[in-house]
């Protein structure tokens, strides 16, 4: 009786490194890993970056530029908020409204001209309209204004012929540097007509209203 001979059979990973061998292929002990380090150089700049970034210097060029943005504004812009109806129809109360302040820095003021300005007899800043420049005479006779013996047309009136003299009895000129104020809506403007000094001086005029920004359905130019 014949002996059986039996002969294994190779396994899998045995095939494999006998691939790798006729491959030329030399197997590694060692796991291969990703190099996830930085140069010491890179690590060092950004370091320094971080370092530098400093949140309160950033914070405070902010706060000095609003600032200088409000100064600027504070130089050049008068915000008011028109409390009567003296200037009915051409502002109304509660009429919010701009000045120029620089308008007559290198400028005269004109007849006509509506303007801020501080009244020391009534101790608050006035919206009122120029009507008497310096060296003008004017009357006011018949319901009308006359400036230098003519008629003056007032189309921004909110009545026309109704112009009371107040205690204004005769024609007057205006002083040098001074000047003459009245409102539009002249049955309800406490004015020069009614004031113990009849007159305001250039360096109390503080600017020229040139805006309304509210209310947004009147919102634009003012005057001329």
């Amino acid at each position: 009786m014949g002996e059986e001979h039996t002969q294994s059979s190779p396994n899998f990973m045995d095939l494999v490194a006998e691939n790798n061998r006729v491959a030329g292929v030399e197997e590694c002990d060692e796991p291969l890993t990703g190099n996830t380090s930085f140069p010491d150089d890179e690590i060092k700049e950004l370091t320094e970056g971080v370092k530098k970034f400093k949140p309160w210097k950033s914070f405070m060029f902010y706060v000095i530029a609003i600032l200088i943005f409000f100064l600027i504004l504070n130089t050049f812009i008068f915000n008011a908020v028109i409390p009567s109806s003296s200037m009915e129809k051409t502002i109304n109360p509660n009429d919010r409204v701009i000045g120029l302040k620089s308008a007559y820095w290198f400028s005269d003021v004109e007849r006509e001209d509506i303007v801020i300005f501080n009244s020391a007899e009534e101790g608050r800043y006035l919206v009122k309209r120029v009507i008497g420049l310096p060296g003008d005479e004017i009357e006011i006779n018949g319901g009308c204004v006359y400036v230098n013996g003519e008629k003056l047309n007032e189309d921004y009136l909110k009545q026309q012929g109704v112009t009371d003299s107040g205690t204004i009895k005769e024609p007057f000129t205006v002083p040098d540097d001074c000047y003459f104020m009245l409102g539009d809506n002249r049955l309800n403007s406490l004015d020069a007509r009614y004031w113990e000094n009849k007159f305001i001086s250039k360096k109390d005029i503080i600017a020229k209203v040139i805006f309304r920004y509210y209310p947004f359905d009147s919102m634009g130019k003012v005057g001329d």
